[in-house]
């Protein structure tokens, strides 16, 4: 308690001596000794051999911990603003795997641009599937296989060994059913497929669409990949 009335009162005084907190508090010279002693010791007076300086003490700055956030969003490209060979050019590359900085120099373009692009391309193939997965889990409702990669947990569903991922768990009045022991195999090999894939990746951003066009790939040639990718944008232009 005396430790705590010395060090308010030398804190306001910033220079004092022992006489000094002696008179103010009146309080015997070996409790006032105790006191600066303490406060030595916690390194918040310093003595030079006739006069006492209170040191302020550095408090260190609160270490704010930020949830994982989306920090690029996916918009809608207007794909009217580009010439038709230059989105078939970006579509092939797409296809290819090029990898957006190559694409940019390829096509000497901004590399923002091309990966927004990459983005709606990512994002159409995602929800189309979706739209796919709606359609046939309303017939035929089932239980899904919970999964997380880079901290995202995803839904997998199976239908005639095509494989549909979504961020929620389908909700039905109806009796879902469970995947059958063929589908389950389905499911755990496209598990391993996007595990080896996402081993290695950084990006925390739209996992959901970035596993959706991984299953598009899957055992699809190129020239198949090229046509389906083409369909689908020039429905949006």
């Amino acid at each position: 308690m005396l430790t705590s009335k010395i060090e308010k009162i030398a804190k306001k005084l910033s220079v004092f001596t022992a006489d000094d907190i002696s008179i103010i508090l009146e309080e015997p010279d070996e409790n006032i000794k105790a006191g600066f002693a303490e406060l030595e010791s916690k390194k918040l007076l310093k003595f030079n051999g006739n006069t006492y300086f209170y040191i302020e003490p550095i408090r260190p700055k609160p270490v704010r911990i930020r949830e994982r956030t989306r920090s690029r969003k996916v918009c809608d490209i207007n794909y009217q603003n580009y010439e038709s060979n230059f989105i078939q050019q970006i579509i092939e590359y797409f296809c290819a795997d090029v990898e957006t900085a190559k694409a940019s120099l390829l096509l000497n373009s901004s590399q923002n641009t091309i990966i927004g692009i990459y983005g709606d391309f990512r994002k159409k193939l995602y929800e189309r599937q979706q739209s796919e997965l709606s359609e046939k889990y309303f017939f035929a409702p089932k239980l899904p296989s919970a999964r997380e990669y880079l901290g995202t947990t995803v839904y997998l569903y199976c239908y005639a060994k095509q494989i549909f991922v979504v961020t929620a768990h389908l909700k039905t009045e109806n009796i879902a059913k469970i995947h059958t022991r063929k589908e389950t195999s389905e499911i755990k090999k496209i598990n391993c497929m996007l595990r080896r894939r996402f081993e290695n990746s950084c990006n925390l951003h739209y996992v959901e669409h970035r596993a959706s066009e991984y299953i598009w790939r899957k055992d699809k040639q190129y020239s198949e990949l090229v046509q389906d990718l083409t369909k689908l944008v020039e429905k949006v232009i």
